[in-house]
């Protein structure tokens, strides 16, 4: 499939691809010169609701946690591609940061405003001059792009590692994670930033209130870390997500010792980056003190119950927990005020295999 050129003036110029349907993302992707069997984040989201200062803090966050683990991996960003909410403070990471990876930009043809278009705008958004590529998508309505998006992030990762960003949000973003569960790809919720990334993180952190929310939080591809505890938190549970290939294999020791391989690499991902969020919000807490707890897990005391290593079904709140542990890949359980970093991956990675959130299933007794 040929694609053609959109120029935004001021030596801002994309790629931009024209699929009909499904089966023609491939070719879109490959007339586009993208590459494939790169990692890859699908960015999806608003920034409804937040002011000037709570802008510049995503923009930020971007900027110090995202755009460098994007090009550490060497990374393809995808998002709605629009100048509004995420799509554009992604944009403006990536000119700020003056780097080059791929953004490829995914919306629906009749929403959008394309350079030079002087018509009325009605509800159309105008592109985000700073992404790289276009795949304009048909549809006539806001949500239209959804599976398209999703369809495209899997045709560039092909088997390399992919992830989800949720940062937001509205109603539309609450499609974009089912896509993306659809697509067995993992969705981090970057709690703290408001609508539906707040109500997912809820309902992944125990808060099952919200119906909408607590039906994908029950997945075990989605977990959530918080931006305002330390935006570092972000970075890693990202790097995790997409990470480099050793860390991936530390990992697997882990996922190896419930599982016979092979396994989905998304779930090497999930726990890595519950892992990470868990160990921040650790640390987050460890200075600090609330009846001898500490604030930054507050579920540290939910679960108690040993972990052996022996060959023995681990303890589960359902009941329903198959996994046999068939070595010792973990030490006892601690009982110091910071968690054994091994400990932790090995609890989460089986309370991501039974559906649990991972916070549920800390591997310290979390006592200053």
């Amino acid at each position: 499939m040929d694609a053609s050129v959109l120029d935004f003036g001021n030596g801002h110029a994309a790629r931009v691809a024209r699929p009909c349907q499904f089966s023609d993302v491939a070719a879109a992707v490959a007339g586009l010169g993208l590459r494939v069997q790169q990692p890859v984040l699908a960015v999806v989201g608003g920034a409804a609701g937040l002011d000037e200062a709570g802008k510049k803090r995503l923009l930020a966050l971007f900027g110090h946690a995202l755009v460098p683990v994007v090009v550490s991996r060497q990374a393809v960003v995808v998002d709605g591609g629009t100048d509004s909410g995420v799509m554009q403070l992604i944009g403006r990471a990536r000119a700020a940061a003056g780097v080059s990876f791929p953004l490829v930009g995914v919306a629906a043809e009749k929403t959008i405003i394309l350079p030079g278009d002087d018509a009325e705008p009605g509800d159309r958004a105008p592109l985000e001059r700073n992404h790289s590529h276009f795949v304009l998508v048909p549809g006539s309505s806001w949500g239209d792009e959804s599976p398209w998006l999703s369809r495209v992030a899997t045709v560039i990762a092909g088997g390399a590692p992919s992830a989800t960003i949720l940062v937001n949000g509205g109603e539309i973003a609450f499609q974009d994670v089912a896509h993306s569960l659809d697509a067995n790809r993992p969705v981090l919720a970057i709690a703290g930033t408001g609508r539906t990334a707040d109500r997912i993180a809820a309902a992944v952190e125990g808060d099952r209130a919200d119906e909408q929310a607590a039906r994908l939080a029950g997945s075990p591809l989605i977990t959530a870390v918080s931006w305002a505890d330390d935006p570092a938190a972000v970075g890693a549970a990202v790097q995790a997500l997409i990470g480099p290939a050793e860390l991936r294999s530390r990992l697997q020791v882990f996922l190896d010792g419930f599982l016979d391989p092979p396994y989905p690499d998304s779930l090497v991902g999930l726990v890595g980056a519950a892992s990470a969020s868990h160990r921040f919000r650790h640390d987050a807490g460890r200075s600090a003190s609330t009846a001898g707890r500490r604030p930054g897990c507050p579920s540290c005391l939910a679960r108690s119950g040993p972990v052996n290593a022996v060959a023995e079904p681990l303890p589960h709140p359902a009941g329903r927990c198959q996994a046999q542990r068939r070595a010792p890949a973990v030490p006892a359980r601690q009982t110091g005020p910071i968690c054994a970093p091994q400990q932790v991956d090995a609890e989460i990675a089986h309370a991501a295999l039974n559906g649990g959130s991972g916070a549920e299933w800390c591997g310290c007794q979390a006592v200053l």
